[in-house]
């Protein structure tokens, strides 16, 4: 190792883990010692990865308040330094470190809603890609359907909450108070993406969660029909994928339609 890169080591460990080996490289006056001089640094870090924090996660800081929030973020930073070039995606194990963190009330409801503010994230940075819409389908053979298999959005994600958080989440963010959700005794399955600029969700319903799924999997149209006969009968079945796939697109929800021929 050079010297500089030592030295730049050393200075790295002075300012995140506490390390004393680059005191003695500082110059230390009346004013201004040479720990004060570090520690100037170090609460810099710590400071600028609670804003890091607070960005990634809105409705967290609003839902726990400054205080809190600045505790919970310190706390974090302490047992989870920064491995990431870009603070963008400081915090991608804050969700995790709640649910192991002594001394949390509403331990479920703050996960949930850690997990929610960063997969809102991911949507809202998530590739751009075109999306199709019914005129496309119109277009397909329909002896054709049956074979077709979808490509979703880059932005599509869902997450599984026993807290209804997203909407609660949304009127967080505007400044308004909300009571707490009440916790349900089975999950639901929300799904969250991009059109345009904007970030949307929606819960699901049982059956349409098991449609997105097999569609990302790349099931043939077919068989989520198929599928479909564990929630509606064999009459139905197809009239429901038909109305889910047509929700779909209008959503903006697939990127890609991919027939028997390509």
């Amino acid at each position: 190792m050079s010297d500089l890169a030592a030295l730049q080591a050393s200075f790295q460990a002075a300012v995140t883990d506490g390390g004393r080996g680059f005191a003695g490289e500082i110059v230390s006056t009346e004013r201004v010692g040479a720990e004060r001089r570090i520690a100037i640094y170090a609460d810099a870090y710590r400071l600028r990865l609670v804003e890091v924090l607070q960005d990634n996660y809105p409705g967290l800081h609003r839902l726990l308040g400054d205080d809190a929030f600045d505790s919970l973020a310190r706390r974090y930073i302490e047992t989870t330094p920064s491995t990431f070039r870009s603070a963008r995606w400081y915090g991608h194990r804050l969700a995790e470190f709640i649910d192991s963190a002594d001394g949390l009330p509403s331990r479920d409801l703050l996960s949930e809603m850690a997990r929610t503010d960063w997969t809102m994230g991911l949507a809202f940075d998530a590739a751009d890609a075109e999306t199709r819409n019914e005129a496309d389908m119109a277009a397909v053979e329909p002896a054709q359907w049956g074979a077709l298999v979808f490509t979703l959005h880059p932005s599509v994600h869902h997450l599984d909450l026993l807290h209804d958080v997203p909407p609660m989440r949304a009127t967080l963010l505007v400044g308004d108070d909300v009571e707490p959700p009440d916790r349900r005794e089975a999950p639901v399955r929300w799904l969250i993406w991009r059109r345009k600029l904007t970030v949307h969700y929606r819960s699901l319903a049982v059956d349409e969660a098991f449609a997105l799924d097999a569609a990302r999997a790349g099931s043939p149209f077919a068989d989520i029909c198929g599928g479909l006969t564990e929630w509606n009968d064999e009459q139905h079945a197809p009239l429901r994928a038909v109305e889910l796939l047509k929700q779909w697109l209008v959503d903006g929800l697939i990127a890609h339609i991919r027939q028997p021929a390509d």
